[in-house]
């Protein structure tokens, strides 16, 4: 980075901005033809450019167990068991969502049998990579290092479960609820609301990708839990990172 020259920076922005990739998105109380007028004497001159940009390609769907560990000079170990899953945008997305919630936080199932009734956890949690080009879905814990292999033995025991029985009515409940308040919280600016529209744009959601993510997470269903967990979540084929003393 230190060693970027000025006219390497020109150059990548030239070779990046042209109108048939720009996206603008605009919210608040504006008059959008005084705003359109100003733009397009602001923007007219901006001439199109060729680019050999392109998105990168999806990892390749994993076909083993890999393990990864890292030794470090801290008092605690940290896991992450993760597993290839839908991007946003692909069936089963919503259903993954949901299940990031019935795992994580206060009165989620990882936080209750690992935190507290089984004394194995400093933190822990489920998460979702929240993107379009590349799906992920995973497990982290914090852990005393005499108990990662009792960590990994138990998370895997739990996935199990997901797989084997329905998740109940009160979990799917309470998940669902987790995900609508969060997600209202974080757009309540105009700022989050244009940005989110803008990359919904970019990557082909739609600008009413919004409203369709809370009918989506709305319409999960116990048995859709079930089956994603049947298909993605599989126990002999996964990645591990253990990264401690």
């Amino acid at each position: 980075m230190l060693r970027l020259s000025r006219d390497e920076l020109i150059g990548h922005y030239q070779r990046l901005i042209s109108p048939d990739r720009v996206i603008l998105t605009i919210v608040g109380d504006v008059d959008g033809q005084d705003l359109l007028r100003r733009l397009q004497s602001k923007l007219s001159s901006l001439g199109r450019r060729d680019s050999a940009f392109s998105l990168p390609s999806a990892e390749e769907r994993i076909t083993e167990i890999r393990v990864a560990k890292k030794t470090t000079k801290t008092k605690q170990s940290h896991l992450i068991l993760g597993f290839p899953a839908p991007a946003k945008g692909q069936a089963g997305y919503f259903t993954m969502r949901v299940l990031q919630a019935i795992l994580s936080q206060f009165g989620g199932r990882l936080f209750v049998e690992l935190r507290d009734k089984q004394g194995l956890a400093y933190s822990v949690g489920a998460f979702s990579l929240d993107a379009p080009l590349q799906g992920g879905f995973g497990i982290y814990a914090a852990t005393d290092p005499t108990s990662v292999e009792k960590m990994r033995e138990e998370i895997l025991r739990g996935i199990h479960k997901l797989r084997e029985e329905e998740v109940q009515a009160h979990e799917l409940e309470r998940a669902k609820n987790v995900l609508m308040g969060n997600y209202l919280i974080a757009r309540q600016t105009n700022e989050s609301k244009a940005a989110e529209t803008a990359l919904n744009e970019l990557f082909g959601l739609g600008a009413d990708y919004g409203q369709r993510y809370r009918e989506g997470i709305e319409a999960v269903t116990a048995e859709d839990v079930l089956k994603f967990a049947r298909q993605y979540l599989s126990l002999d084929r996964y990645a591990l990172a253990i990264v401690g003393p």
